[in-house]
């Protein structure tokens, strides 16, 4: 997996669209879960990233502190 810093940021950082393998890659990363971690949370909350980052807060599955989704980096 890339790091997080050399994956273009979500085109749209509020919605998770797990079609995109990049953004598959950028989520995980930045919220330290796997890829099957992932598209279980968004298929139980929805594709909304907030949703889902606090649901994997509450599955225990997120590792690490999230980073921030500043464009700018």
């Amino acid at each position: 997996m890339a790091d997080v810093r050399t994956i273009p940021v979500p085109a749209d950082p509020t919605v998770v669209d797990i079609h995109e393998r990049v953004e598959i890659e950028y989520r995980c990363k930045e919220w330290g879960c796997t890829e099957a971690e992932l598209l279980a949370a968004v298929a139980a909350v929805g594709a909304d990233a907030p949703k889902v980052e606090a649901h994997l807060i509450n599955q225990g599955q997120q590792r690490k502190a999230p980073l921030s989704l500043d464009s700018s980096r």
